[in-house]
C-alpha cells in the first residue's frame, strides 16, 4: 500500500534511493535536495551552500556517506557537480571548467568501482572520472542530442545508456566508443 512521506504540497521533481540503506531517500523538492534517513518520517535540506538549483543526487553504492549532486544553471556560479563525504553535511564543488557550460548535468556512479563516474554537461558532452570526480576526461564521440536527463550504467561499468530531452536514448560502450541510438 502507498503511504505519505511528508512532502505534500511541494514540487517533487525526482527521487533517488540509497542503494545500501533502505531507510534513506533523497528528493529534489522545489529545486532543493531533501534527505530522509527514517523512511520519510522527517526530511532535511542538504543542498550544497550557494547552489541555486539542485538537479539530481547520486549515492556511492559502496559508501553511503559519499554523495554527488548536480546543481545550477547558466547564471549560477555554483553550477556543476558537488561532492559530500559525510552524507550531505558538507559539500565541495568539484572544480572542473568542463561543467561551466551550464544547463543540466547528470551523473552516475559505477556500482562496482565507486571512484568511476560518468557525467554529462549541459551542452551534452560525456565525461568520465576514474578518481571520484577529482579530474574528468571527455569520452570519444559527438555531443549528445538535447539536454541530458539520466544515465544508467551497466554492471560492467564499461557500458551505459543515457536519455535526453529530445527523446533519444543512447548506448555507449567505453570499450567500443561508437555511440548508437536505441530508440
Amino acid at each position: 500500500y502507498w503511504r505519505s512521506m511528508g512532502l505534500e504540497h511541494k514540487t517533487v521533481s525526482a527521487i533517488f534511493e540509497d542503494p545500501s540503506d533502505r531507510s534513506a531517500l533523497y528528493a529534489i523538492v522545489d529545486d532543493r535536495i531533501m534527505q530522509t534517513t527514517n523512511r520519510g518520517d522527517s526530511w532535511k535540506d542538504i543542498t550544497p551552500p550557494g547552489a541555486g538549483i539542485a538537479r539530481m543526487v547520486a549515492v556511492d553504492p559502496l559508501n553511503r556517506f559519499t554523495l554527488y549532486a548536480t546543481t545550477g544553471n547558466y547564471s549560477d556560479p555554483h553550477r556543476g557537480i558537488s561532492k559530500s563525504i559525510d552524507r550531505g553535511k558538507t559539500w565541495r564543488l568539484l572544480d572542473d571548467e568542463q561543467f561551466e557550460d551550464g544547463g543540466q548535468n547528470v551523473i552516475a556512479v559505477d556500482p562496482y568501482a565507486a571512484t568511476h563516474l560518468l557525467a554529462t554537461t549541459g551542452s551534452g558532452k560525456l565525461l568520465r572520472s576514474l578518481d571520484g570526480g577529482e579530474s574528468w576526461s571527455p569520452l570519444e564521440g559527438e555531443r549528445a542530442p538535447g539536454a541530458p536527463l539520466q544515465i544508467v550504467m551497466a554492471k560492467s561499468g564499461t557500458v551505459f545508456h543515457a536519455s535526453f530531452s529530445d527523446g533519444a536514448i543512447l548506448h555507449y560502450s567505453i570499450v567500443h566508443p561508437r555511440r548508437r541510438a536505441v530508440h
